[in-house]
């Protein structure tokens, strides 16, 4: 459980696609639990790699989410080039 203050990240969990939050440096997901320290692109979809590889130029982006609506109703979302990402969380 975290305790204390915590901050929500405009990002994205890659692992569960929930909200990343943050408390003193430490970034953990507030859905699956993962963490990270420094920055939040060790958990966030930011960091994702494709194919298991990590690209300095990734396409993936956490977002302000630009379908807002009954079918996609989470605030900040994964961006592929600016775009929604259909991503599947990892179970």
């Amino acid at each position: 459980m975290i305790e204390g203050i915590v901050h929500l990240e405009p990002h994205v969990c890659r692992h569960c696609l929930s909200r990343v939050v943050s408390r003193d440096g430490e970034f953990f997901c507030s859905g699956c639990g993962v963490t990270c320290n420094g920055k939040p692109h060790g958990i966030c979809g930011c960091g994702a790699s494709i194919n298991g590889v990590r690209k300095r130029a990734a396409p993936f982006r956490c977002g302000l989410n630009p379908n807002r609506g009954p079918r996609s109703p989470a605030n900040f979302v994964v961006l592929f080039e600016g775009i929604p990402a259909i991503l599947t969380p990892l179970t």
